[in-house]
């Protein structure tokens, strides 16, 4: 009898997307990847997604059957009704392993109590509850009260109340870690904080898949655009994007070629229907990028879907992550699969991706000068640049290996299935 698994996830996969019609541009491609080769093994593979529309319940896509739960008000926010609806799911598949694809979502803690008699195991993703810590990247309450838009206070919809709920899906987070018996994670970091909110809990290591339009790129020193830097998102202040604006006016007079390209929505939007949809971090970002007089060297690209942003990496001089917290980064692995030269702060996991000076350079995420030194090391020395690109691809050759790391998932499960 086939191992019968059951993922929950917010994340519609890519061929689901297809089939719902949906655009899901640049979000959990690991699952997606992940997925595929699971189902490729000996497994009866179950994908219960949450979404916040109603869909159809169930289909059959290859090899894996998706179940569709109208979630609305049960993904950022709390609401009890959902358990009842998982409930339902779960009893109809029968599974023997149910594995909650990231516990920061609030409908995540109602899972382990429908389990019935299915193992229950948590994929780390990021740690909400330690991100919620670090949300406002150093912005003061006096520059946040600056940039409040009319979004931010129709909505209650500001850096401050943003930090709120991010700190709310913690308690619901820990709710969830306390009652699951394994976490498979992929860093110290989360592993360290995982287990010290439930210490009795096992823990199980397993690497994420790399999507194969990484692979297929690679970065060469004399076809990049010189001088020219990427950065995969910027979405919240947590991401630390307004710090590479800082590093950039330092670097520009030294440097003026060049040049920055974010993924994800234009933050230097002109039309009305653009400002109205502004947040007070969009507004903070503007003002920063008009007060340095960078407008001419920055550039949104939009949402990217595994073969854009690997174009991206690839032609980039430069790959920047300046989060102030993070877990296990894939765009930093996909950078660095690539052969990109990278620069990331040196928080959560990351330290365990990168050794500095080898296979990229590490920072302190809030001194952006010592970023804009970082970046001008590699704008003007050939020999660093060859020196971080071998250095990243031998050190992402080791770490991600498709076979190996489906494999090493079906060893946990099983090990699941004799544990006790």
């Amino acid at each position: 009898m086939k191992l019968r698994v059951l993922w929950v996830t917010p994340v519609v996969t890519y061929d689901a997307s297809l089939h719902l019609s949906m655009d899901v541009t640049g979000s959990g491609g690991w699952i997606s990847s992940m997925s595929s080769l699971l189902s490729q093994r000996s497994v009866d593979l179950h994908i219960l997604t949450i979404i916040e529309a109603p869909r159809e319940p169930s289909v059959q896509l290859n090899n894996i059957t998706y179940h569709f739960v109208d979630g609305r008000g049960s993904i950022f926010k709390d609401n009890p009704s959902i358990r009842n609806r998982i409930a339902r799911v779960v009893e109809f598949i029968n599974p023997n392993i149910i594995d909650i694809q990231g516990v920061e979502f609030h409908y995540a803690k109602y899972i382990p109590g429908v389990s019935g008699s299915a193992k229950c195991v948590a994929t780390l993703q990021g740690i909400i509850s330690q991100i919620f810590r670090h949300y406002r990247g150093g912005i003061s309450i006096s520059e946040e009260l600056k940039s409040r838009t009319l979004r931010d206070n129709i909505f209650f919809d500001g850096i401050s109340e943003r930090k709120r709920k991010y700190f709310k899906r913690g308690l619901s987070e820990q709710a969830t870690l306390k009652n699951v018996e394994y976490y498979i994670g992929r860093t110290f970091w989360d592993k360290a904080h995982s287990l010290s909110i439930n210490p009795n809990a096992k823990y199980f290591h397993c690497q994420r898949v790399i999507r194969s339009e990484f692979f297929d790129e690679s970065w060469d020193l004399n076809s990049c655009k010189k001088f020219s830097i990427f950065i995969s998102q910027g979405h919240a202040p947590f991401k630390g994007l307004h710090q590479v604006i800082k590093a950039i006016a330092l670097l520009r007079p030294a440097f003026p070629r060049i040049s920055v390209n974010i993924a994800g929505r234009n933050k230097q939007g002109k039309s009305l229907k653009e400002k109205l949809a502004f947040t007070g971090y969009d507004k903070y970002l503007k003002g920063l990028i008009d007060e340095l007089d960078l407008r001419s060297c920055i550039q949104f690209i939009g949402p990217q879907d595994a073969g854009g942003m690997a174009r991206e990496m690839a032609s980039s001089h430069v790959f920047v992550l300046p989060s102030f917290v993070e877990n296990s980064p894939n765009s930093l692995g996909e950078a660095q699969v690539i052969g990109v030269p990278c620069i990331a702060a040196a928080v959560g996991g990351i330290p365990g991706m990168i050794e500095h000076g080898v296979s990229g350079f590490l920072y302190n995420p809030y001194d952006f000068p010592v970023l804009s030194s970082l970046i001008s090391t590699i704008f003007s020395c050939k020999n660093t640049s060859l020196r971080l690109s071998n250095g990243g691809l031998c050190s992402s050759a080791a770490r991600y290996e498709k076979t190996e790391d489906v494999g090493r998932l079906l060893e946990i499960y099983s090990s699941l299935l004799n544990d006790g």
